[in-house]
This record gives structure tokens, sequence and C-alpha cells, in this order.
């Protein structure tokens, strides 16, 4: 692996890890916000559920980015949207602005974290992909574990903004670093987009997590809990016909059938 690669996937490390960071800094933060904006538990919870259904929405979508653009683009560029995320969020008035500063946020640790992943495995060799992938992996699942102590320790110290503001430093080092230090590497590729997929999964997500976090608020049986968890389902399995049917899917599930790989996803969750 040269010099290059591996200062091209520490810039992008280091830039994922606050991202991933994010996911997990405002679960301790919840009932500052609920005293703060006078919002219900229901509703605070979007600052954790919507930046799960965005990072879970981005994700799938990154094959088709990293197929079309360049890895210095889409690292600029995605690292670029969650530092104006970050700063959304920092500045915010409303609680409505803080959830969209969040999903901004999302939709760049969405296509950072794959972006990792591919750069790793494409451009080192077998025998080192093995360590390469397991201080990423270590990386990313060390840094959501540390967010909700990280996040009780700032907001015992200072007011809640600060859960954006301490991050804003070192995401504008990392789009700094990568406007001056990661190499081009040009692609010339020409994928399609499945659009009507990306919609059904998207719907199918967004009315699962409505089901999920209107649980405690509502009935089981009640619409609002069951019902929206029903139609999530529904959505995802008639999401899971429409990729087995597509010439270019979103996310190809023959690779499951590798047992490695699926015993490997399962261990992660």
């Amino acid at each position: 692996m040269s010099k290059q690669i591996k200062k091209s996937l520490f810039i992008m490390v280091f830039g994922t890890f606050f991202g991933v960071l994010c996911s997990t800094l405002m679960n301790t933060a919840l009932p500052t916000f609920m005293h703060v904006f006078n919002v219900n538990s229901s509703t605070v919870q979007w600052l954790t559920n919507g930046y799960t259904l965005v990072n879970a929405i981005m994700i799938p979508t990154s094959a088709y980015f990293i197929k079309k653009f360049s890895f210095r683009h889409l690292f600029i560029a995605f690292s670029s949207i969650f530092l104006v995320g970050t700063i959304l969020g920092a500045i915010a008035n409303t609680f409505m602005l803080v959830i969209i500063g969040r999903m901004i946020q999302a939709i760049g640790t969405g296509m950072m974290m794959p972006l990792v992943n591919v750069l790793a495995m494409q451009y080192t060799t077998r025998d080192k992909q093995g360590a390469v992938m397991g201080i990423i992996g270590l990386a990313f699942n060390f840094s959501p574990i540390i967010g909700p102590t990280l996040s009780g320790v700032i907001l015992q110290y200072f007011p809640w903004q600060y859960l954006f503001i301490l991050i804003l430093p070192f995401i504008i080092a990392v789009v700094l670093l990568s406007i001056f230090q990661l190499p081009q590497v040009e692609t010339s590729e020409n994928p399609k987009f499945d659009v009507p997929s990306l919609i059904t999964i998207s719907l199918g997500l967004l009315f699962l997590l409505t089901g999920f976090s209107n649980i405690g608020q509502s009935q089981f049986l009640s619409f609002n809990v069951l019902g929206f968890t029903v139609i999530g389902l529904i959505l995802i399995v008639i999401f899971s016909i429409m990729e087995n049917r597509a010439d270019s899917p979103i996310i190809n599930f023959e690779i499951f059938k590798h047992s490695q790989f699926s015993v490997a996803q399962l261990s992660i969750c």
C-alpha cells in the first residue's frame, strides 16, 4: 500500500470517525432538547431516528456514486455536506432546524463510511486487507460507544450547541486536508440509478422508524405503531423483490448467499 493511499485512508477514517460519533452523540442529550425546545419524547427521538433513517438511505446509494464519481470529489463533497449540517445545528434556534442539521450530517456520514471501506478494499493488497479493515472497524465501532459519554460531559459544562461546535474544527480540518491531500482517481463507469427502488426503501424505512418511535406514545395495536410498522415491512419486502429483478440493483442480495459474509454481518448486528 502506497504512502498516498495510507494518507488518504487516514484522512477519510478521521473524518468518518466524527460522522459515526454523531450517530450516538445525541442519545444522552434528548432530555436537554425536550426541555429547551418544549417537545415530547416521541418528537425528540427524531434527533436520532432521523439520523439513522437518512444514514440508512445513503449507504445503499453509495455504490452508484462511487462508480460514477472519483473518491476525491465524493469525499470532499460529502464531508463538506457534513460540515454544513454541523454548522446549521450549531446556529439553530428551533428544533426543526436542529433536526434538519442532523439529517444533513447523516447525508455526509452515509456516504463517507462506504467510501472508506471501498478505498481500503480496492487499494490495499490482499494480505493487508484484514489488518486495514480491522483498524477501520475498530475506529467505527469505538466512536459510537464514546458518543453518549462524551455528550454527557459536554452538556455538564457547556450549552447544547457545543455538541456541534466542538466538532467543527475537526471537520473543517478534514475538508481542507481532503482538498489538498486526496489524490485524483478518475472513473469511467456510467451506472444506472434505480429511482423507484430508492423511493420504496426510503418510504419503507420511514414508516418502520415512525412505527418504532411511536411505541410508548400509542398502544401497540394502534395504527400509529402496528400500522406504520406493517406498512414499512411490506415496502421493504417489495423493495427486495424489485432489487432481485433489477438490472442495476441498489443492493445486490446475491452477496448474502456467501455464508462468510452473512455470518460477519450477523456478528456486527
